[in-house]
Parts: C-alpha cells; sequence; structure tokens
C-alpha cells in the first residue's frame, strides 16, 4: 500500500497544531492526578527480542538520554524527578508473573518497581501496578494463592496509589482471567478473595480496574466479573480509521497516520465507555504507537498501520484533552480524577516520555499539566 509522503504528514500535523494554538481550552478546575504507564522490560537483564538490532539501529530517536536501559537505582531516581517536576502524580508499573521459578527470584520484568519503592525520592509520586496478564504470563486459580500475596505487599507501601481510600490494581486482560477461571461468577469470587486478603492485612480492600475496549458485550463481562473501575492501556487501533464513530467505517489507505488522529479516537472511546457503563472511569491518553521494531511473524507489525508525526507538541495536545475531558467530566472519573497516559518508556511501540538526545515529551506534558 501506499504511504503517506512526509511532507504530507508535516503539513496535516502543522494545520493541527495552529488550530490547537488558537483553540480555547478549559481551565483545570481542581487537582487531576496524571500518570503514565511504566514498562519494565529495560532492566539490568535485557531481553534480546526487547532491546533488538530493529530498535538500537532504526529508531535512535527512541533511546532515553540514559541509554536502552533504564532500570538502575540512579536513573530510576532521576525518571521519578522528572515525572514531578513535569506534573505527573503516578507510574503505572506492568507487573508481570511468568511461572512459579522466574517469580521466586525476582522476575526481570517487575524490577523497576522495586527500584521505585527503594528510590530516596519515591515519596514524590504514587505508584500501583497494571497486571500484564496476556499471553505468556496469563494467571488463574493455580497462580492465584501466590500473586495475591505479593500485590498486598505492594499495596502496603505508602506511596501506593488509593483509589475510593483503597489500593487500585489494574488488570490488562479480562478474556484471559475468564478463560482461565472459566466464567465470570469464578473470577468474581477470586477479586473478592483478593479484596478480602486486603482486609486481613489491614487494609480498607481493594480498588479492582479492568481494561476494557469501548464494546458493549466486553463492558458487560468486565461488569459481571465484579470489577470497579473501567480504564485502558491505550486506543491505538481505533484511530487507524478516519471515522472511527461509523461502523464498519474503513481504515486509512495508508499505514503510516498522523499521530494526531489519535486525539479524536481517545474522545470518542472514553466518552463511549461512560455512555456504556456507569463503572467510574480512569481516561487512558495514547501518545502514539509504532510497533514496526518488534515486528516477527506472528504480530506482522511490519505490515500494519502505525502513527507518524510524534513531538512534545503533540505530546501536549494529548495531555491536554486527557486532563481537558477530567475537567469536564468529574461525575464520570474516579473521585481522585485520575488519568493515565499510554506511555512513559514503550519504546519498542513508539509512545515514550523520557527525554532523548532528539526531544523532550516531557516539555508538552509539563505545559499541558501545569500551565
Amino acid at each position: 500500500m501506499k504511504t503517506i509522503p512526509r511532507f504530507a504528514a508535516g503539513f496535516l500535523l502543522s494545520v493541527f497544531l495552529i488550530f490547537l494554538s488558537t483553540k480555547s481550552f478549559s481551565q483545570p478546575t481542581g487537582k487531576v492526578q496524571v500518570g503514565a504507564y511504566y514498562f519494565n522490560g529495560w532492566t539490568s537483564y535485557p531481553d534480546p527480542h526487547i532491546v533488538n538490532t530493529a530498535l538500537t539501529t532504526n529508531y535512535p530517536e527512541r533511546q532515553s538520554k540514559w541509554g536502552w536501559i533504564t532500570s538502575t537505582p540512579d536513573i530510576m531516581r532521576q525518571q521519578i524527578d522528572l515525572a514531578a517536576d513535569a506534573g505527573l502524580s503516578f507510574f503505572s508499573f506492568c507487573w508481570y508473573y511468568r511461572n512459579a521459578k522466574t517469580f521466586a527470584i525476582g522476575d526481570p520484568f517487575n524490577q523497576a518497581v522495586n527500584l521505585f519503592m527503594s528510590a530516596p525520592n519515591s515519596n514524590r509520586l504514587k505508584f500501583n501496578v497494571m497486571v500484564a496478564n496476556h499471553q505468556g504470563f496469563i494467571i488463574g486459580p493455580d497462580e492465584w494463592s501466590t500473586v495475591v500475596p505479593a500485590w498486598i505487599q505492594l499495596f502496603k507501601n505508602p506511596n501506593y496509589l488509593q483509589v475510593n481510600g483503597k489500593p487500585y490494581i489494574v488488570f490488562f486482560s479480562v478474556a484471559t482471567l475468564l478463560q482461565k477461571f472459566g466464567s465470570p461468577e469464578a473470577v468474581k469470587k477470586a477479586l473478592g478473595e483478593l479484596r478480602a486478603a486486603a482486609i486481613q492485612a489491614g487494609l480498607n480492600g481493594v480498588s479492582v480496574g479492568a481494561c476494557v475496549p469501548p464494546n458493549a458485550d466486553d463492558l458487560k463481562k468486565a461488569e459481571a466479573c465484579g470489577f470497579d473501575i473501567f480504564t485502558a492501556y491505550n486506543y491505538h487501533e481505533i484511530g487507524f480509521k478516519p471515522k472511527p464513530q461509523v461502523p464498519n467505517s474503513p481504515a486509512y489507505p495508508t499505514r503510516a497516520i498522523p499521530v494526531t488522529s489519535l486525539l479524536n479516537s481517545d474522545t470518542l472511546a472514553w466518552n463511549r465507555i461512560v455512555q456504556l457503563s456507569h463503572k467510574p472511569y480512569v481516561p487512558a491518553a495514547t501518545l502514539s504507537f509504532d510497533p514496526r521494531p518488534w515486528a516477527d511473524n506472528e504480530n506482522h507489525y511490519d505490515t500494519a498501520p502505525y502513527y507518524v508525526g510524534y513531538s512534545p507538541k503533540t505530546a501536549f495536545a494529548t495531555v491536554r484533552n486527557l486532563v481537558n475531558w477530567l475537567n469536564q467530566h468529574p461525575d464520570k472519573a474516579t473521585a481522585e480524577r485520575i488519568g493515565v497516559v499510554y506511555a512513559w518508556n514503550e519504546y519498542g511501540e513508539g509512545a515514550w516520555l523520557t527525554p532523548s538526545a532528539v526531544m523532550n515529551p516531557l516539555d508538552g506534558v509539563k505545559k499541558a499539566i501545569l500551565k
């Protein structure tokens, strides 16, 4: 398929940013808490499939100013300061259970959250975990008695993020929980066991969130499972269509799509979710999505659509859009008015906020939140 020329993408971006500069944004009416998803794959035990040649050779603009490996005590301390100075309120760490053996010795993918908790400046941010229970890390009844105590231990940290006075945990996949537990009733029972364990440990319970697409059937299944809150990891697929609000509308006739189209698709997803469900909602803002460095024979990212034009200005537009929505829909959000950004460091998927030698997306975030 024909790709969009660079000059055309640049023109579209310029027009959109001029529009943003003249558009009157509503002013924040109080404290909005904006966090960022933190992917733990950039550890001192690098996975060759994550830090691969395609990424390091072809996408140098994504490399952080510290390099590709950022899970060290000193770099974690610096990241906390940078995030807090830009107005972010928390990190939402992707959390993994691979298998019993790896979990017992400490999965490298969970290294970052441990570094965060031990950082001398960790009190500058809150944190929570988003359980990445997708393929390769699926959690079911056999793992439940192991993971629940581990989560409870995290919840006891004084900096753990609270929603409705309870520690807030999110599950990436409702589908895999249903697959492993067998029914919504069984999932609901397991979540009840988690809440009861938290109360027994001296906590007020647990606020349990689920990443759910803006689809009525998926939302009904999640509601039947007993989740308290709905959210998402990102909404990148919706932005691949010029008119995602139209059922069965065609996708863009090109793989390279202006990243600014995500603003419309994010908002459509947020509004659709709160129309379909009365559960409190934590909106997720999608900075970009370009996973070509991680292409393989299963995901086919080398032939799939991706976004172009990501910059500090588009980061500003994305986060300001999130802040505005939370200010305009306080009755749909949690009482704490929490929103989350995808992502702090998804370098392989083309969504990041960490400064690089080329640009600093946090410049845009700071303007969106603090000004």
